[in-house]
């Protein structure tokens, strides 16, 4: 894996839980042209809701490709995320492929009830629970503008 040059149909994010013997550093989002699709039909629904100050989010069942925790270092698959991300990045498009992704470390925790929130200032952040813990994995919000931003300017579609 490594930081796209540009657009590219994966992302990272910066992830994290709140277990004290688990671990998740990053969850890695395919963004699709149907996730690109989704995504904007459901900012599209939250435009009902620009004048209730008493609005925070709205969750929807979507699972990320995954979330993930570093490897040892000498292992075949070893992530760093902060050599992909810089010090105040959160996301990054990134280059990966099916066998790299399906080898990736994963979390301790089998985990379900996968979410996609989405808040009342266009940020989306991914959630996940532990099967048997109920502990809460989570990424850091996204700003979605920004990703779609980046893939008009490219003039790629995904």
């Amino acid at each position: 894996m490594k930081k796209a040059e540009g657009v590219s149909e994966y992302i990272i994010v910066k992830a994290d839980n709140n277990s004290e013997w688990d671990f998740c550093e990053y969850a890695i989002i395919k963004v699709s042209r149907a996730w690109k699709e989704r995504t904007q039909a459901r900012l599209g629904f939250l435009e009902q809701f620009k004048n209730d100050n008493a609005f925070l989010h709205i969750a929807f069942l979507e699972q990320p490709a995954g979330f993930f925790k570093k490897s040892d270092e000498d292992d075949e698959f070893y992530t760093d995320i902060d050599e992909i991300l810089g010090q105040y990045e959160d996301w990054a498009f990134i280059i990966i492929d099916e066998h790299e992704l399906n080898n990736l470390a994963k979390p301790e925790s089998k985990l379900n009830a996968h979410q996609v929130i989405i808040s009342w200032d266009s940020t989306i952040r991914y959630k996940a629970y532990g099967k048997h813990t109920g502990e809460e994995f989570y990424t850091h919000e996204i700003d979605v503008s920004e990703i779609f931003a980046a893939i008009n300017k490219n003039l790629q579609t995904i």
